[in-house]
């Protein structure tokens, strides 16, 4: 079975291609709910109240698409405790910089993005420890009813282990896409819940999957699990693309800081930057992380 075209099908938006991906953002930008940062950036979420699912569109001021992302938002979050560890920004988008997590009692980073992009980076501290909620979007996952079917299986991964595959890339320093937002994670189901998505009425399935480290909530469609139908107790295992928000609400002002701060790292006008930014407030972190450490 492969893997399922994007993660707008984890959350049972039907776009299996790029054409219906740009209809599906179209539709974001039409009906969802928007506000503005201080440059005349527009933050856009279509935002369905009875599943959880989220689309997040930004658009430029001259109304070119700088990002877009689905996420989810479960009734219950799961929070983890860890700390933010490094940086590694995107070249010419802000909303996609990476962030790198080292959840509290894991011997591991993790790479993820921000459902809010850069006014949630903006808010961020980096070298010590904040709440996160976590979801991982799977494009394939592979289900198991117990342990021994998974040993069985063969599987070169433990249970309840996350290895943090985006990192790789930049490990080696050879991949000219760098890192990303993804890690090979197995674990055993705690919850799972088949959700209608109203604004599609198509189903997803939200399962909240157990880890030696943390406890995750995930998100696939129903056609890319492979195996018996998750239900607490299965093992499942697949590789995930983590959006991460944070336990508090980030404010649409940390938009201006994020502009701000970006031209530190970028090296434009550093002195400009750390003035500006100390008007609004807030001094600026110094952003060493050329690589993850």
């Amino acid at each position: 079975m492969a893997p399922v075209a994007n993660h707008y099908l984890s959350i049972g938006f039907l776009a299996p291609d790029p054409m219906e991906v740009v209809d599906l953002l179209r539709r974001a930008i039409t009906e969802g709910s928007s506000d503005y940062g201080d440059d005349g950036t527009r933050f856009i979420r279509l935002h369905d109240d009875a599943s959880g699912a989220r689309i997040n569109v930004v658009l430029e001021r001259s109304g070119v698409v700088r990002s877009a992302k689905p996420s989810f938002a479960p009734p219950l979050p799961r929070r983890i405790r860890a700390r933010i560890a490094g940086l590694h920004p995107a070249a010419a988008n802000a909303d996609a910089d990476l962030v790198q997590l080292t959840p509290l009692g894991g011997d591991y980073p993790l790479a993820v993005e921000f459902e809010n992009g850069s006014r949630a980076i903006c808010q961020l501290s980096f070298g010590e420890e904040a709440d996160v909620e976590l979801v991982g979007f799977a494009g394939r996952l592979d289900c198991f009813v117990d342990a021994g079917a998974y040993l069985a299986s063969a599987i070169p991964l433990g249970i309840g282990e996350v290895v943090p595959a985006g990192l790789y890339a930049l490990a080696t320093a050879q991949d000219p896409s760098g890192p990303g937002s993804a890690a090979l994670a197995s674990g055993v189901v705690v919850e799972c819940n088949r959700l209608r998505n109203a604004l599609s009425g198509r189903d997803f399935l939200h399962l909240v999957v157990e880890t030696a480290a943390m406890t995750l909530d995930v998100v696939v469609a129903p056609e890319a699990v492979q195996g018996p139908p998750p239900q607490p107790g299965c093992i499942v295992t697949g590789a995930l693309w983590f959006v991460a928000r944070l336990a508090e609400p980030v404010g649409v002002a940390a938009a201006a800081i994020a502009s701000v701060e970006r031209q530190a790292v970028t090296g434009a006008g550093p002195s400009a930057s750390m003035t500006a930014a100390l008007c609004l407030g807030r001094p600026v972190r110094p952003r060493l992380f050329s690589r993850w450490y």
